[in-house]
């Protein structure tokens, strides 16, 4: 049973249902940060939880992949919401030990995500814990408390959506990590964090640093030079060719000059001809 299905059904034993998935395009092209990603609701309801989102689909399946070739030992993610993302982590890999810190401050229901998350963690015999906390400031606590000594081999960083948080995470698990370890950051396009990335990659010379266009929420990845060909290989299926989004980009560029200057002289019903033609 693929870890997308188990997940979900996981949620339906403690009584909630599953919203995530669905295609903008579905619902009028309307909310596009919120539809494709992952809410739960008390089940037979539409009461959602009122917390941050967990990762989409084809996200939850990049991280099946790499558990074919890849199993770190300790992991550590910053953010947490009601679980999902994490509860993903902790099935793709079960021999890690995952340590999550969230400051429980997004949504009304975020501490109950939290006690949530720990509950199905205990009951199940699932190798996580998430701790109550902020990053960076609780990280040398809940780090030295759970991890000891012991480096971290993976970081997933899914923490507030802006640049100077995005950095704050970073830089705030590097006397925790070694040469070896690989960052994952979620929704960097999605949330315009391009130049917090950038700053990232450019501090991380000897990495290879990537956006994956081919993910939902445009996730970024970090990893050493010296890494295994079949670690490279998943994220390399999980972005896509720089030449191709170059025309990609010069395309949508282009279409929003056109319609800029139609839009400056021409009627209205010969506009909307016009603009059908276009998209």
């Amino acid at each position: 049973m693929s870890i997308f299905v188990k997940v979900i059904n996981l949620y339906k034993k403690y009584g909630y249902d599953v919203k995530t998935g669905l295609n903008p395009m579905h619902f009028g092209g309307k909310a596009p940060l919120y539809f494709p990603f992952t809410y739960i609701f008390e089940k037979g309801s539409i009461n959602e939880l009122i917390t941050g989102g967990g990762i989409a689909p084809v996200e939850v399946y990049m991280i099946e992949s790499l558990s074919s070739v890849y199993e770190p030992k300790n992991i550590f993610i910053v953010g947490n919401a009601f679980g999902w993302s994490t509860i993903v982590m902790t099935l793709a890999f079960p021999k890690s030990k995952i340590v999550v810190i969230d400051a429980g401050i997004e949504g009304k229901d975020n501490m109950l995500g939290i006690e949530l998350s720990n509950k199905i963690a205990k009951n199940e015999n699932l190798n996580f814990i998430v701790k109550y906390g902020y990053s960076p400031q609780n990280n040398r606590d809940i780090i030295g408390k759970h991890f000891g000594d012991e480096k971290i081999d993976f970081v997933f960083i899914d923490g507030l959506h802006t640049n100077e948080q995005l950095l704050k995470d970073f830089y705030g698990v590097l006397d925790y990590v070694h040469e070896n370890t690989i960052f994952l950051f979620h929704d960097v396009i999605n949330w315009k964090m391009e130049s917090a990335f950038l700053t990232i990659k450019n501090y991380l010379r000897s990495y290879n640093s990537t956006l994956l266009y081919r993910t939902t929420s445009g996730m970024a990845v970090c990893l050493p030079k010296q890494i295994s060909d079949e670690i490279s290989n998943i994220f390399d299926c999980f972005t896509e060719n720089s030449n191709y989004l170059q025309i990609i980009k010069n395309s949508i560029t282009t279409k929003a000059k056109i319609k800029s200057f139609i839009g400056s002289f021409l009627p209205k019903f010969l506009k909307d001809k016009i603009k059908k033609v276009i998209d």
